[in-house]
């Protein structure tokens, strides 16, 4: 009720004839101070009084000499103009109506120029105040307390300073190109425009415009600036800027926008901030941070928890800390879907992005950093630009996208950030980058593109999948210091991608955390040089690919249902652990090999372990492979001092074991660790003397050698060994098999013997025990240079710990007429010998010691007393004999 009996006072002076009212009377124009221009011929002078300019015409009064204090005044001749002069003060108590023009330092005085409102005062009226010099030189004032209002159809504008605590309804024009109108030192309440226009700048120092919706500040072609050193706020209503105008906040200033609707362009400057407080801030504006390329930092903060809504952008346009977007202790950024951040520096608000942030300045950086955001929308590094995550964490919905266009996402050195959900892609030859000493962990991410992990670098995988079609490349930059990939909880690993393992040893590291397992997916691939620690669970490929470099399974268990290979001159090594293959999983040594190296103790379970295109399978000195029911269909080179061990249910073996291949002085080993069967079609090769060829068991342990294997060379048999298969003593000729433990021939087993004079042919000599069984099968390699008559004689087997039992048959080439290959068996010796059926003792000599020998066989009803053949041991037998033995051989 006091405002509205306040903007009604003009019109209440006029009625009141109680009230002094001094009117205007001169037509030309002329002094305020003349008192012949009133008509009481009374200068109005005396807060008392009030001043009426209403006659007719057009004419200017000059206020000058004179800082009149008077009650109200009153213009309501549209073409009078009041001008008050540099250095004066109209001073006016209760109202002022003006439909004409007032203007302010008139004559441009470097002087203080004024009007001063002293109690609350309406401006009403439909005409203009002008402010006519810069700074104090002209400018409405205010009594503490008082508040002005301009009317809804009145205009203040021109340079200067509107220093009154002031509603305005109507229009504040800054219209003075390159000049400045400030709001200043008071509040202001803004229902009406508040505008810079025809290139004036309006200025807002240490003051705050508090706006209803309808109340807008614009910049129409011109600048509303804060100015240094200024703290200033617009609360609600619409900011706006048209036909190039400009919202600017200088070096050292700072300006609050509340629940403001922004449109057009802001500035900030570097040492410039704008503060966003209330819950919202609708946004058509291209907002630059930094505008001005300062090395000072220009901020933008969203103070409280806002809601960033509209179709504009904020461009951050300087590097690093030069240009931030950050939010207030405990607020929240909503970065709404239509909206756009993109350039470079520091995003270390707390920001939720339904919109799109974009590093898009080629070689430089745009930083996520400080606090963790949300990413429902599209984030990306684009043009060349480099989006950069420094100890951060972004956490995405289903919809979100950290994307790489063209361009590097960066996680930087000494940072620890992390990607959770949604999708990681780059294309068009993108990037993500994990620089030495950055760490990066995805947590159930769809991966896609390429992604480098730096020596010194790592990526870490949690939650419990990894959709990848990308290239991860470990080491990418063939650092010596340590890349590693490491699946931190137990996560499945699908899609087409490829994990690349760039460096040698350590450098490039596959890993699990504390009792988690990688499970590779079938269309996935893991290939090149390094150390796969991982407990590995493979269903694709796993391929050591790199010439004349390793590729190292190590550290823990692994199971392979697929292909595990070296290819191309590659070397696959097998360090330790537990390698158990199910179904079709095969480790194959492709144009490439399959190595244990020295101190190396890996086991191999079930599969198969295959050689193709001049692949090899080696075990150096000092390693050791165990195998469990794996399938042998390689060459296996056993260096001195390396061994095979047979394990569990044994294996079988369709290739060569060659145990000593490098003609080494060490003792190499192929070991029967458990009772078990070494099966298949293939070749036991001991082509070392002695120990350093040695098929073996451990103590309480019987190996069983299978019906299609041959043990060849010049090795030692040791332990306890069951022969269902083949013995050929001799290695590429003629040789001596040493026999140090004890050997069981099985039915069906062979020995082979090759001969080619009386002094050279293959044995098994030694301490050890024979048990004599299947066939002894002799072969005349002499190509006809040696003939073997009745009496030679071959001790093919010297077993000093003792012979039993018998050979099942004897083979040999054919012989002349009645004689035959025959075996005798001595207590340590079984000699290989040619006889007839009258040489019955064997002994190579016809003669009564035969006789007696053959009854003693007949009598014993010995098979071999059946001399003519029918299956029977009688009578028949002893004529035939006595026929055999008067015809001799």
């Amino acid at each position: 009720m006091i405002r509205t009996a306040i903007r009604s006072l003009p019109v209440l002076l006029l009625a009141s004839a109680g009230l002094a009212q001094t009117q205007w009377n001169n037509a030309a124009g002329g002094a305020w101070n003349l008192p012949s221009n009133w008509d009481t011929s009374d200068v109005p002078d005396m807060p008392d009084e009030s001043a009426s300019i209403d006659l007719a015409g057009t004419y200017t009064v000059v206020l000058s000499s004179l800082d009149p204090s008077i009650l109200a005044l009153l213009i309501t001749n549209p073409n009078a103009t009041l001008g008050i002069n540099g250095g004066e003060t109209l001073s006016l108590g209760a109202g002022l109506l003006n439909d004409g023009l007032i203007v302010v330092d008139f004559n441009s005085s470097s002087a203080a120029t004024a009007i001063d409102f002293l109690t609350d005062t309406t401006i009403d009226g439909a005409g203009l105040i002008t402010l006519n010099q810069t700074f104090d030189r002209a400018q409405i004032l205010s009594s503490t307390g008082a508040i002005v209002t301009n009317g809804a159809n009145h205009t203040i504008d021109g340079r200067g300073r509107l220093r009154a605590a002031m509603i305005n309804d109507g229009l504040i024009s800054a219209n003075w190109s390159g000049s400045t109108l400030e709001l200043r030192d008071t509040d202001k309440t803004n229902n009406g425009l508040m505008e810079a226009a025809n290139g004036g700048i309006l200025e807002l120092v240490s003051v705050a415009v508090d706006q209803s919706p309808g109340g807008v500040v614009r910049a129409d072609g011109s600048t509303v600036r804060v100015s240094s050193s200024s703290v200033a706020a617009i609360n609600d209503g619409t900011v706006e800027t048209i036909n190039d105008g400009l919202v600017l906040v200088l070096s050292g200033g700072e300006l609050t926008l509340h629940d403001v609707s922004l449109s057009g362009a802001l500035d900030i400057n570097g040492g410039g901030a704008v503060r966003v407080t209330g819950s919202a801030l609708s946004s058509d504006a291209l907002i630059r941070i930094d505008a001005n390329s300062s090395s000072a930092t220009g901020v933008l903060e969203f103070t409280d928890s806002i809601d960033l809504s509209g179709t504009g952008t904020i461009q951050m346009v300087q590097t690093v800390f030069r240009s931030q977007l950050n939010t207030g202790d405990g607020a929240t950024l909503t970065h709404g879907a239509n909206h756009t951040i993109r350039g470079r520096g520091w995003i270390s608000a707390a920001l939720v992005n339904n919109g799109s942030v974009i590093a898009d300045v080629p070689g430089s950086t745009l930083e996520l950093r400080d606090t963790d955001k949300t990413n429902n929308a599209m984030i990306q590094a684009l043009d060349g630009g480099i989006l950069e995550l420094v100890s951060v964490a972004v956490d995405q919905s289903p919809d979100g996208v950290v994307r790489a266009d063209g361009a590097t996402v960066r996680v930087s050195s000494s940072s620890v950030a992390a990607i959770n959900d949604g999708t990681v892609e780059t294309i068009n030859d993108g990037l993500v980058l994990v620089l030495s000493g950055g760490e990066l962990t995805l947590h159930d991410v769809s991966l896609s593109g390429a992604l480098d992990i730096n020596g010194g670098g790592a990526v870490r995988v949690t939650g419990s999948t990894l959709a990848n079609d990308a290239l991860i490349r470990i080491d990418a930059n063939s650092s010596s210091a340590t890349g590693v990939l490491e699946f931190t909880e137990s996560i499945d690993l699908s899609g087409t991608g490829t994990i690349q393992m760039v460096q040698t040893v350590f450098r490039s590291q596959l890993n699990t955390g504390d009792g988690a397992t990688l499970t590779h997916g079938a269309d996935h691939t893991i290939r090149g040089r390094g150390w796969i620690s991982a407990a590995l669970v493979n269903n694709g490929s796993v391929i050591a690919d790199v010439p004349g470099s390793t590729l190292e399974l190590r550290d823990t268990d692994k199971t392979n249902n697929a292909m595990i290979q070296a290819l191309d001159g590659g070397i696959l090594q097998l360090v330790d652990g537990v390698l158990t293959q199910v179904g079709a999983g095969a480790i194959v040594a492709d144009a490439g090999t399959v190595f244990i190296d020295g101190g190396g103790t890996p086991t191999i379970v079930g599969g198969s372990l295959e050689a193709m295109n001049g692949g090899t399978v080696e075990v150096s000195s000092g390693g050791e492979l165990s195998l469990d029911s794996v399938q042998n269909e390689s060459a296996i080179r056993v260096d001195g001092g390396g061994a095979v061990r047979s394990i569990g249910g044994g294996f079988t073996n369709n290739g060569v074991l060659e145990i000593n291949a490098n003609n080494s002085s060490a003792t190499s080993l192929l070991v029967f660790g458990a009772s078990g069967r070494i099966g298949g079609t293939g070749e036991i090769s001991l082509p070392r003397v002695t120990t350093r060829s040695t098929l073996t068991t451990e103590d309480g342990v019987v190996g069983t050698v299978g019906s299609g294997q041959r043990v060849t060379g010049i090795g030692q048999l040791d332990g306890d060994l069951r022969m269902e298969g083949t013995v050929a003593p001799g290695s590429a000729g003629i040789g001596s098999m040493r026999l140090t433990g004890n050997l069981e021939m099985h039915p069906g087993s062979s020995l082979e013997i090759e001969f080619n004079s009386l002094s050279q042919f293959d044995d098994l000599e030694g301490p050890g025990t024979f048990s004599a069984g299947g066939t002894l099968a002799a072969t005349n390699t002499s190509g006809g240079a040696f003939d073997p008559a009745f009496g030679d004689s071959f001790v093919v087997v010297d077993a000093a710990g003792g012979i039993t039992d018998q050979f099942d048959a004897v083979t040999g080439p054919a012989l002349p007429g009645v004689l035959e290959w025959r075996v005798r068996y001595d207590p340590t010796q079984a000699v290989l010998i040619v006889s007839c059926d009258g040489d019955a003792n064997l002994d190579g000599v016809i003669n009564t010691l035969d006789v007696l020998g053959f009854l003693n066989l007949w009598t014993a009803g010995d098979p071999k007393a059946d001399i003519n053949g029918d299956g029977d041991v009688n009578t028949l037998d002893v004529l035939a004999f006595l026929n055999a033995w008067t015809a001799g051989c």
